[in-house]
């Protein structure tokens, strides 16, 4: 019998984060790198800003230029919920309406300077820092804790900043 590679992924992923500030976790985010998601391709550019919801969670824009840094932008707005409040790095992300997918802060960097955050299923990641580009160090912390996590960093892709 042979498993799904979706569940070797899942049952081999690390732990989210046991601790996580949304308060320190907001502001705009640059994806260094990412596993993309289908929607991505052709994204370059791409950010991520976070802010309080008013709600206890928060409210998500993920922006991106498609094809060169200077081509047209895209924008999609969301909401970010904690799926239970014992673990914060468990999250909950919806675009669309009543539809929420889980997603997990898997890492942190040092004052909220770089963060790991994928989908549990280790199909998604994406290397976010707070500034456009990150020293060859960092990049590599971030991709041993991706690693760590389960994931397969090979398949990264690079994300073309400004």
């Amino acid at each position: 019998m042979s498993v799904p590679l979706a569940l070797l992924l899942a049952a081999s992923a690390g732990p989210a984060v046991g601790e996580m500030d949304f308060a320190r976790y907001s502001g705009t985010w640059y994806e260094i790198a990412a596993i993309p998601k289908w929607f991505q391709r052709g994204c370059t550019a791409t950010t991520v800003t976070y802010s309080d919801d008013g709600q206890g969670g928060l409210a998500v824009v993920n922006r991106c230029r498609r094809g060169r840094t200077d081509g047209p932008p895209t924008e999609a707005r969301g909401r970010v919920r904690r799926r239970d409040p014992a673990r914060p790095g468990v999250l909950e992300i919806s675009f669309f309406g009543p539809f929420w997918s889980d997603f997990h802060v898997f890492a942190i960097g040092p004052e909220y300077a770089w963060a790991v955050v994928g989908a549990p299923d280790g199909r998604s990641l994406w290397l976010l820092a707070r500034s456009p580009q990150v020293d060859a160090a960092t990049l590599r912390e971030m991709t041993d804790r991706a690693a760590a996590a389960g994931f397969d960093t090979v398949r990264l892709v690079p994300t073309l900043q400004p």
